[in-house]
């Protein structure tokens, strides 16, 4: 396990012994649930809560849609041990990065770790304290193995966190249509967040070719956005994920929060903008519509 960097970021390796757990290279569910209870104690069960949500839409199976990638990144122990090292590497000056950038870091524990693939990154509480997730079997299947890659998860992941700490994050909303236009503005932050980090305001975790269709539909994506929140809800959204699709292409909705996020800072101040509520929110969607 990698030594704690840092003052405020905080930085734990939980990949470099895998074998330990898996020693057939295997994935185990009996043997998961005790390589995740010595990181978070009893909180498994909000990891298998996210899994079967998923399942639960009838779309996918853990058979054949999980277990297969949970054993791929099993079989590539040389390369996550590199990773680790890598990681370590990266992750050294980040306090500094983002007291350059936005003026004060943050509070959180980044952990590399193998997860049951609730995403490449995950910004989230337990046990009271904040942890980005960062699950090498959705790295690996995704193919973000670059360090430009890596770097931009991090940085998305400690987007999510500076907006819980110094504004508001979460919130709970009893219709779909507010739930995913607050998304959609926060997944905004976290990229327009990653792009600054990066210095590069048209940096995504996507291909030159992704992008440029992106672009070259910008105003039908808005549009189709707006018009979608009537009907949308966790099964049929086609924004949010590397397993839907909009019109043949996955994670738009990253794509239209960054532009939308664009769109209010040209008048708005970011630390102002972190604490905005719903209504504010539609507001500025209304006039990025018509832009």
């Amino acid at each position: 396990m990698l030594d704690d960097v840092v003052i405020m970021i905080k930085v734990i390796d939980k990949v470099s012994n895998l074998k330990q757990y898996f020693p057939l290279n295997s994935f185990s569910m009996v043997e998961w649930k005790k390589y995740i209870c010595d990181l978070v104690d009893s909180e498994d069960n909000i990891f298998i809560k996210d899994m079967n949500e998923t399942i639960n839409t009838g779309k996918y199976s853990f058979e054949n849609d999980f277990f297969p990638v949970l054993n791929n990144a099993l079989s590539k122990e040389n390369e996550i041990n590199d990773w680790a090292k890598t990681f370590q590497e990266l992750t050294l000056d980040l306090d500094d990065k983002l007291c350059n950038d936005f003026g004060k870091s943050v509070d959180a524990t980044i952990v590399l770790y193998l997860g049951l693939c609730n995403g490449a990154g995950w910004a989230i509480s337990l046990n009271n304290n904040q942890y980005i997730l960062l699950g090498v079997e959705k790295i690996l299947e995704l193919g973000w193995t670059s360090k430009d890659y890596l770097m931009g998860l991090i940085y998305h992941e400690l987007g999510h966190i500076y907006q819980n700490q110094y504004g508001i994050l979460t919130k709970d909303f009893n219709n779909n249509y507010d739930r995913f236009l607050w998304q959609l503005f926060t997944e905004g932050i976290a990229m327009y967040f990653e792009q600054v980090l990066c210095n590069d305001i048209n940096f995504y975790n996507r291909s030159k070719e992704w992008l440029q269709w992106c672009d070259n539909h910008l105003n039908e994506i808005k549009k189709d956005f707006w018009e979608d929140l009537a009907v949308i809800n966790p099964t049929n959204q086609s924004y949010f994920g590397d397993w839907v699709r909009y019109k043949g292409h996955s994670d738009v909705g990253y794509y239209l929060g960054a532009k939308f996020i664009h769109y209010i800072m040209k008048d708005n101040e970011f630390d102002d903008v972190l604490s905005w509520n719903i209504e504010e929110v539609k507001k500025a969607y209304q006039e990025f519509l018509k832009n």
